[in-house]
């Protein structure tokens, strides 16, 4: 069985993860990764998914942007994608488009007990629909096509990422991306669509990624501001395995 697993940026933490891992196959192969029975691959830039980014067509799901399709067809040496694989998507939950938004310093949802303008969750829940259509347009066009796939999630929000450090209230940072998951989760079930979520042991009590799990400075020296390292990209590796295990 081959399984390809791709997505946006933050897929990287998980195909560095397979040198962390027990028994990687092979390394990196011109920017994929293969490990076993997976192959692990970038599509680009997450800037994409709040639009309409693929189409059904009679030979599968292909995707509109020019890095996505080139992607694909180098990496998995396919055009579209169409029922005989198995695919996984590291496409939700990267909510930091949604709270590194300066809004939040004035507006916070109504749940919470801070001062600003208080937002409902049903608006925030509609603000999270938009971010996330094109992928949720992609979901739906797998399933109509019979392709065999399931969801994977990003990590939690760095504790010291961009929204902090620009001053959006931490509880506010968290209430954004819990509603996030506890959507996601709720509309991937509806649909009978698996998800992978991360590891809980990465989660700090507030509902930040544990420092531990937070990738180092890019080659330049400069802070990465959102996205995890290869200690965590092996855990979320098992608990993919796990979940294809189990299935």
């Amino acid at each position: 069985m081959t399984v390809f697993l791709c997505g946006n940026s933050q897929l990287a933490a998980l195909a560095e993860g397979v040198a962390e891992g027990r028994d990687p196959a092979a390394g990196p192969a011109g920017g994929a990764v293969v490990d076993g029975e997976l192959t692990i691959f970038p599509l680009g830039n997450g800037k994409h998914e709040p639009t309409a980014f693929s189409r059904l067509t009679p030979e599968g799901v292909v995707f509109e942007p020019r890095q996505y399709a080139a992607n694909l067809q180098r990496y998995a040496g396919r055009t579209a994608i169409a029922p005989g694989d198995t695919w996984g998507f590291l496409t939700i939950n990267h909510n930091v488009r949604i709270y590194r938004d300066p809004m939040w310093k004035t507006y916070v949802p109504s749940a919470l007990d801070l001062p600003g303008t208080p937002v409902t969750d049903d608006l925030l829940a509609t603000i999270v629909a938009r971010d996330h259509a094109g992928v949720r347009g992609l979901f739906a066009q797998l399933q109509e096509a019979g392709v065999d796939f399931f969801a994977v999630s990003a990590p939690h929000p760095r504790q010291d990422g961009t929204a902090v450090r620009n001053g959006v209230p931490r509880p506010v940072i968290a209430y954004l991306d819990a509603l996030s998951r506890s959507l996601w989760r709720s509309w991937l079930g509806e649909r009978g669509i698996g998800l992978v979520e991360p590891p809980p042991s990465t989660v700090t009590p507030d509902g930040f990624l544990d420092a531990a799990y937070g990738a180092g400075p890019d080659s330049d020296g400069r802070l990465d501001p959102h996205h995890a390292n290869a200690a965590y990209g092996a855990l979320m590796l098992a608990r993919v395995r796990e979940f294809l295990t189990t299935r």
